[in-house]
């Protein structure tokens, strides 16, 4: 599971997602928010947004069970922290996940302190032992700059959550993973780059992850990715003819592929695995 309640970049959003996950805390219908005729929530992404209040807690209630559910048998939690930045509600006094698009006005900017992340990490850390004690944790600190913090002002917040991992990665079941630093070591040429010069491209993507099989992932489980990623990419093509012999032959070659994986790796639910390919 990635990123149950979407993308969130400020540790102190995503420490709260956790408790909530490992707590099942559905979510009050009083931190309910109307704005432009929709409903939303400032712990959520904005993909949760809906018309109808109803609609909107049934969805996102069933993100929290299911969360709850897979961090109750997980062996990883990777933690990927974004800036250490964050926007505060005048209204509330809480850090929130996402403005919504709201009237700036409605919020106050800060960067968060090390001392203050660090005994935030601290208690969540507790928690999640609490809850799963055989959970391993990957903390990273995203590659991806904050331009909009300035030059400057982005390295101090990356040099903040660079700290922040280097306080802890000694801890039992706790590893640190360089994305940032290979990011800025090993490629730090632009060609790695999207044309916004901000955002990573796909060579460099591949070349990350490929690290990062290397550091954690074992040869048989590199082996399954390799397998299921193949498969996925018959699912994923893109059909111009649906009548025609040549995607019969594709259909045909799918559906062999789809039965021996299936049957080599049967503790897959590959049902699930197809619905989230071709949503």
């Amino acid at each position: 599971m990635s990123n149950p309640f979407g993308t969130q970049y400020n540790p102190i959003s995503i420490f709260k997602s956790i408790k909530r996950i490992i707590e099942a805390r559905y979510v009050e219908t009083e931190a309910i928010i109307q704005h432009n005729d929709l409903y939303c929530h400032p712990d959520f992404h904005g993909e949760f947004n809906c018309a109808s209040q109803n609609q909107f807690c049934k969805h996102v209630n069933a993100k929290i069970f299911a969360a709850h559910e897979c961090l109750k048998e997980a062996d990883l939690l990777i933690i990927s922290l974004g800036t250490a930045f964050s926007y505060r509600s005048k209204e509330s006094g809480k850090i929130v996940s996402n403005c919504h698009k709201m009237p700036a006005d409605k919020f106050s900017r800060e960067l968060l302190t090390l001392e203050y992340l660090e005994s935030e990490f601290t208690a969540i850390l507790q928690d999640l032992r609490d809850f799963n004690d055989s959970v391993h944790v990957i903390l990273t600190v995203s590659p991806i700059r904050h331009w909009r913090d300035n030059p400057h002002m982005n390295q101090v917040s990356k040099s903040t959550l660079i700290m922040l991992t280097n306080r802890f990665n000694t801890m039992e079941k706790l590893a640190y993973f360089p994305s940032y630093e290979i990011v800025l070591d090993e490629l730090r040429d632009y060609r790695f780059y999207r044309e916004d010069m901000i955002h990573l491209n796909s060579t460099a993507i591949d070349y990350i992850w490929q690290r990062f099989s290397d550091y954690c992932i074992d040869s048989k489980s590199q082996q399954i990715i390799t397998d299921l990623q193949r498969l996925k990419k018959q699912y994923q093509h893109k059909v111009l003819s649906p009548e025609s012999t040549q995607y019969q032959i594709h259909l045909d070659s799918r559906q062999a592929k789809y039965d021996e994986l299936s049957e080599k790796y049967n503790e897959i639910d590959f049902v699930d695995l197809i619905q989230n390919w071709t949503r």
